[in-house]
């Protein structure tokens, strides 16, 4: 059992269902919805009753809210202490991130960040996923920041793993080729291009329904390449729209699906039982409220 999994549950209860508990959070109601359900088959109970217009607590539910209610807001009291003015954050901030969210989030939040803790001296490093969770792993780094995490399962024992929030992506194409079927039929993905898995791409699952026979042509695990080879014509991919605001808006890249945005979880990867120092929690807090305005 898991104090994260504990916390859904808790916001599931306490604000009356999983939207709501979705909202509060920051995470995807679906993701929400698999935690608790794997809770209650961890505890051998069920918790929750799901009805179609209201989720209630079992009495088993309201006993285990009830310690969750203490456990939490002593969770608070602590972050309370932590963040009153005679424990200002100052010094050194070791975090990792992955290559676009370094170079695309992370300035952003600094910007803010800095502006309420002067004194913090952030360091930001990025490189391939394995790498970075050993190296949180290893103390390295206080937590780190992934889109995509293939690897996760084996450092389930060791790293914990909290969706954060829920970021916006586009499908884009180069505005030139927007009408050319062969470009937007090649799709720029992240897996290998004789991926027998393709089909579960819920992107491409989509295109298909428009398009037919869309598949991937090019394959990177670099969105910024991602991104450039779009602007070249070889493909569409589907990338952070903070990514393509300014291609949007200049005209040079086209949403295939200017109506709708696609969403996918930011997540944040931590050491399994390790307290996080005052600088990380704030960094934290700051980020959770920069995203929700994104």
């Amino acid at each position: 059992m898991e104090l994260g999994h504990l916390k859904h549950f808790y916001y599931v209860a306490k604000y009356g269902g999983f939207t709501k508990a979705s909202k509060k959070l920051y995470v995807q109601q679906p993701s929400i919805s698999k935690t608790v359900a794997l809770l209650e088959d961890q505890l051998g109970v069920k918790l929750l009753n799901r009805e179609k217009r209201k989720t209630t607590l079992t009495d088993i539910g309201q006993e285990i809210y009830a310690k969750c209610d203490l456990i939490f807001k002593t969770v608070e009291d602590i972050e309370n202490i932590v963040s009153d003015g005679k424990f200002e954050c100052s010094g050194p901030l070791k975090f990792c991130a992955s290559e676009p969210i370094s170079a695309y989030f992370v300035p952003r939040i600094l910007k803010e960040f800095l502006s309420e803790y002067p004194q913090v001296q952030p360091a930001c490093f990025t490189s391939f996923s394995s790498d970075l969770f050993n190296r949180i792993e290893d103390g390295e780094f206080e937590f780190g920041l992934f889109f995509h995490t293939p690897e996760m399962a084996k450092y389930a024992h060791k790293l914990d793993l909290e969706e954060v929030a829920s970021i916006p992506y586009d499908l884009v194409i180069k505005a030139s080729e927007h009408k050319n079927l062969d470009v937007i039929r090649s799709f720029i993905g992240s897996r290998e291009v004789d991926d027998v898995t393709t089909k579960k791409y819920p992107t491409i699952s989509k295109m298909n329904k428009d398009y037919k026979n869309v598949k991937i042509t090019i394959s990177s695990n670099s969105l910024t390449s991602h991104k450039e080879m779009v602007l070249q014509g070889l493909g569409v991919s589907i990338l952070p729209s903070i990514m393509v605001e300014k291609e949007t808006k200049a005209k040079e890249l086209k949403r295939l699906y200017p109506k709708g945005t696609f969403h996918f979880p930011l997540k944040l990867v931590t050491k399994k039982n390790h307290f996080l120092s005052r600088n990380a929690q704030a960094w934290i807090k700051c980020l959770k409220e920069q995203l929700s305005i994104i």
